[in-house]
């Protein structure tokens, strides 16, 4: 009901005159527009229209009508921002003023209540203060028996040296270029 009775004496304000006959002609041929755009339900068009009216011709009671679209639209900060813009630009016994400092604080309530939506950054900042650095891997022991290891591999290098000296073969036998296991030392 607040939003007709706002939008009827929007329109009635539309009707009053302004100083440039043309802009207005423009002015109010979009406020129409936006009007039968918002009666209809479409209020993305309505919002269209009524913005451009307002940069047309600059009158404050478009605001509420802007508002109002954002608040049909679910869009409250938006809402809130074109009423407090009404509200600075109206003067004080303006007959809208009382209405829409109630629709103002009708939404600051709502937008106390509404459940808060984190940004990026506090997101960030919520898993990080609940979420602990993941423990630290835990480093594995050095072996305390080395020289277990330099024994072995002395043993594997004292077993090659004695496998060549022994498989090495001797001055007399011949290697061709064919056979395996066969060096041709000279």
């Amino acid at each position: 009901m607040r939003a007709v009775v706002l939008l009827v004496v929007s329109c009635l304000a539309m009707g009053a005159v302004v100083a440039d006959p043309s802009s207005d002609e423009a002015a109010r041929a979009q406020f129409f527009e936006g009007k039968q755009l918002y009666e209809a339900g479409q209020f993305e068009g309505a919002l269209r229209a009524w913005t451009s009216a307002y940069r047309t011709s600059k009158r404050r009671e478009l605001l509420v009508n802007i508002g109002q679209v954002h608040r049909k639209l679910g869009q409250l900060a938006e809402a809130r921002e074109m009423y407090l813009r009404f509200l600075a630009e109206a003067p004080a016994d303006d007959a809208l003023r009382p209405q829409v400092v109630d629709l103002v604080a009708e939404i600051d309530r709502a937008l106390e209540a509404a459940p808060k939506v984190p940004t990026p950054a506090t997101a960030a900042a919520a898993v990080v203060a609940r979420d602990p650095a993941p423990a630290p891997i835990p480093r594995a022991e050095p072996a305390r028996h080395r020289w277990v290891w330099w024994a072995g591999g002395g043993a594997v290098l004292a077993t090659a040296a004695v496998l060549v000296v022994a498989l090495w073969p001797s001055g007399g036998v011949a290697c061709s270029s064919a056979e395996l296991g066969c060096i041709d030392r000279r």
